[in-house]
Order: structure tokens, then C-alpha cells, then sequence
């Protein structure tokens, strides 16, 4: 999770916006799918107890830390995409970037099933989109 952050960070300072957005869209589906796993294995648990089971160990909940800094990166790609939209349309000024969109990126670095989501989202279930959740 800590990685998709930095590589987040790396990608936002190089203006590679598109790139920026899957990878945090990964990190989001990956804090999504914890939780859920997290919930369930809550729910099992109380099962369990319920009919005298010893209480078994589980997966540990994401510290409020990482939501937090999961939140405080899509900002900064918002922050970052409105200061180089005021920079090119304002100022009239011309935005570099190494990786213009995924599909840029190397072949080991990609997700077909992200990229669907991030293209056509739609397709996607509802937990999949791109939009980051608010707390």
C-alpha cells in the first residue's frame, strides 16, 4: 500500500496525471478488498464465538493512517492537475511528462482489468470506479 503512495508521489511530481490516478486507483481497490476480506472474516468470527470457538486470529484493519494518506494523495494529484491547468491555459505555459497515460507504461507495470476501469468505467462494479471515498 505505502509503495502505491510513494509511486503516486513519484508519478505526481513528474505531471504524469493518468498514471498518478491508476496507480492510486490500485491502491484504492486494494484497501477496498482488505476491508471487505476484514469484514467478513469479522462476521465469521462472531459466528465462531457465538457457538464457543476458540477466537481465532484474523487480518488486522488498515490503520486510519493509511485511508488518511490514500485521501491526502488523490488530493495532491487534484492539487497538482489544477496548478498545471492554470499553468497552460492561464499562463499559457506547455506541461512535460514521461508517461502520458498507462498504456505508457511498461508491460510488467500494467493491469488489464485496471485499465478497463480507469477506460471504461461502466464496466466496472461500483466499488471499482475511480473515485476516491471520503471518511
Amino acid at each position: 500500500m505505502q509503495n502505491c503512495l510513494q509511486l503516486s508521489g513519484f508519478f505526481v511530481d513528474a505531471n504524469a496525471f493518468a498514471v498518478t490516478e491508476y496507480v492510486l486507483t490500485a491502491a484504492q481497490l486494494v484497501v477496498e478488498q482488505h476491508e471487505q476480506r476484514c469484514n467478513e472474516q469479522q462476521q465469521q468470527q462472531q459466528q465462531q464465538q457465538q457457538q464457543g470457538a476458540e477466537e481465532p486470529q484474523g487480518l488486522h484493519v488498515l490503520d486510519a493512517d493509511v485511508r488518511a494518506n490514500l485521501l491526502l494523495a488523490w488530493a495532491k494529484l487534484y492539487l497538482y492537475r489544477l496548478v498545471a491547468s492554470h499553468k497552460v491555459h492561464v499562463e499559457g505555459g506547455h506541461i512535460k511528462t514521461p508517461y502520458a497515460s498507462p498504456s505508457a507504461l511498461p508491460e510488467m507495470f500494467r493491469c488489464v482489468d485496471l485499465l478497463v476501469c480507469l477506460l471504461l468505467p461502466p464496466l466496472c462494479s461500483s466499488h471499482t470506479q475511480v473515485q476516491p471515498q471520503s471518511t
